[in-house]
């Protein structure tokens, strides 16, 4: 193994540390932050609070798309060593941003604003709340889509203790502002909506500071060359249709819950989704880390090593969601009530099925990652798109015969599973990837260990009362008989060695 390989992956291992540091801590700041937030507002608020931020998610999917862009482009050209073009993206971009952030202003105020009061399921007294919620929502979303570039080209330089002493910082500005919150006598789901918008601002403050002060890109200037937005526009546009499904998938399921059920079971939905979030971070912390490399090493022509990333990321990746979820699924309605103490009806079942379409999403980021690399994302977004199109029209008409609201998960379960088969087959014609060793000695291995792990912890679990010392011993359990399985069953011979290597260098410092 090279020199070069061997720094790669140092790097990884060190970032990969460094943001896991920093999701225990936003992790367990987000959650006990979540339970105040819910308390002060009460079920109905939170529900209000999350559907109408939901309507606004529906023009973030621009954030989204132009973020993967501007990530893509930062990260090619530093594989390439090519400076000059490097500053030129960052600030066509930020011009993009820009652009784009006053473009979602306009939608906002127009479609965005009809819709909530037309169409959203709302009580009357609660619609002047609503609309600041959404005014104060839309100035978030603005905000955070200026800071994309800034962040981009932090993770592009591979500065993740920056990244995450800002995330710590931000989660902490959270919290505060939910004890804030929590002594407001008046107008909480407002003061809410302000406090969480001021978060945003200080957040983007530190950004532009740290970035103008010590990145020597991060100087802002016009850039003229019309060839540099043609190809970040022209990448963005298929990025775009993504993100438009993409929030079709995510926001349109919020709506379809919030017309056949209410606000209520909007809240059951924005704790399951908050629950999957906060214990995806443990494996985007470790994406985040890899997902650079793999561009870059696509850029400088290493395949061998951009393969072995993809098929490493994608099983590692598995592998520690797997960790969480085990525990967490089997013990969802105890860890629950002891979080929230008062749990709206579906959380459970909701949870559940968020975490199983979860761990079909963790073998997504690399993939997605390596048909960025090419650059070529057309026939990608086209193909896997047109799957996640048919998610809303299959859940509206299981709503529309009766079926409960466990429908719609289901229905994005079977839907995920879909569409990796689909970005499996097509990214093989983008890039020197393997399908059938992605096969064998990925998905095949991960199938294998889910169900040697997950069945055994189900049955034992069952036979105990639910009581916290059954809690104790499902997460004791479970972690230690997840790890054994996963390293004798689900690790390759050279990722054993590798492992216990590294082990051996900790025990040794």
């Amino acid at each position: 193994m090279s020199d070069k390989v061997n720094r790669q992956r140092n790097l990884v291992i060190k970032n990969t540390l460094v943001l896991y540091v920093r999701m225990f801590i936003t992790m367990g700041v987000s959650l006990y932050t979540s339970r105040l937030v819910l308390n002060a507002l009460g079920v109905v608020d939170f529900g209000i609070y999350n559907v109408v931020g939901g309507v606004v998610g529906m023009f973030g999917f621009l954030n989204v798309a132009m973020a993967s862009s501007t990530q893509r482009f930062l990260n090619y050209e530093l594989g390439k060593g090519n400076i000059s073009q490097l500053n030129k993206v960052f600030n066509a971009s930020v011009t993009i941003h820009i652009i784009i952030a006053i473009f979602i202003l306009l939608l906002a105020e127009t479609i965005g604003l009809w819709f909530l009061n037309n169409r959203l399921e709302i009580p009357d007294d609660k619609i002047n709340a609503a609309n600041w919620v959404f005014q104060f929502s839309v100035l978030s979303s603005m905000i955070s889509l200026i800071q994309v570039p800034l962040l981009a080209t932090i993770i592009a330089y591979e500065r993740m203790k920056v990244y995450a002493y800002i995330s710590i910082v931000e989660a902490i500005l959270k919290l505060l502002m939910a004890l804030i919150l929590t002594w407001v006598l008046w107008e909480k789901l407002k003061t809410y909506a302000i406090l969480m918008c001021s978060v945003a601002f200080i957040i983007l403050s530190i950004y532009s500071i740290y970035c103008n002060r010590r990145i020597s890109i991060c100087k802002f200037y016009l850039v003229k060359d019309m060839t540099i937005y043609k190809e970040l526009t022209g990448f963005t546009g298929w990025n775009i249709f993504g993100g438009i499904v993409n929030i079709l998938n995510t926001q349109g399921q919020n709506i379809l819950l919030n017309i056949f059920g209410g606000p209520i079971v909007n809240a059951a939905r924005g704790i399951a989704v908050q629950v999957t979030h906060a214990l995806y971070s443990f494996i985007s912390s470790f994406q985040t880390s890899v997902n650079p490399q793999i561009v870059k090493s696509y850029a400088s022509k290493d395949f061998i090593y951009f393969q072995d990333l993809i098929f490493v990321s994608s099983k590692i990746s598995f592998f520690l969601f797997l960790l969480l979820v085990v525990p967490v699924f089997t013990e969802m309605e105890q860890i629950l009530y002891l979080w929230l103490n008062v749990v709206p009806e579906h959380t459970v079942v909701f949870c559940r099925y968020v975490l199983l379409t979860g761990l079909l999403t963790t073998f997504s980021s690399p993939i997605i990652t390596a048909a960025s690399s090419s650059g070529n994302i057309r026939k990608f977004q086209l193909i896997v798109n047109s799957v996640f199109l048919l998610n809303i029209p299959i859940s509206y008409t299981f709503l529309k015969l009766g079926y409960n609201s466990d429908s719609v998960f289901q229905v994005a379960l079977f839907m995920e599973a879909i569409a990796l088969i689909c970005r499996l087959l097509v990214v093989k014609t983008l890039v020197p990837f393997n399908v059938q060793k992605y096969f064998k000695h990925v998905l095949f291995k991960a199938l294998v260990v889910f169900c040697i792990v997950m069945i055994p912890v189900y049955i034992i679990h069952s036979y105990f009362l639910p009581t916290i010392h059954r809690l104790f011993f499902t997460i004791i359990f479970s972690g230690l008989y997840c790890a054994i399985i996963i390293f004798f069953i689900g690790l390759s011979s050279k990722e054993k060695i590798l492992l216990l290597n590294k082990i051996k260098r900790v025990i040794k410092r």
